[in-house]
């Protein structure tokens, strides 16, 4: 009989301890990102690095990483 109780006792505290677990779980869960937090990016028209779109130079739909690269691909592209 004493074996039994203390069998029963065991898996009451394991159940409890798991609940415990999963009901934290579910409270706290990480806050998923919101769409409204992603960064628009693009990539320069000269050397194809990436950056956003806030910082970038853009003269007629192309986005480029620096004035200089914006002068350098106007250059290219008035000598082809």
């Amino acid at each position: 009989m004493g074996m039994r109780l203390l069998f029963i006792l065991l898996a009451l505290v394991i159940i409890w301890f798991a609940l415990r677990t999963y009901r934290r779980r579910d409270r706290s869960p990480s806050a998923p990102r919101s769409p409204a937090a992603a960064i628009d990016m693009v990539r320069c028209g000269h050397c194809g690095t990436h950056l956003p779109k806030g910082e970038a130079v853009a003269r007629d739909g192309q986005y480029y990483c620096s004035q200089a690269h914006l002068e350098q691909d106007s250059e290219n592209r008035g000598s082809r």
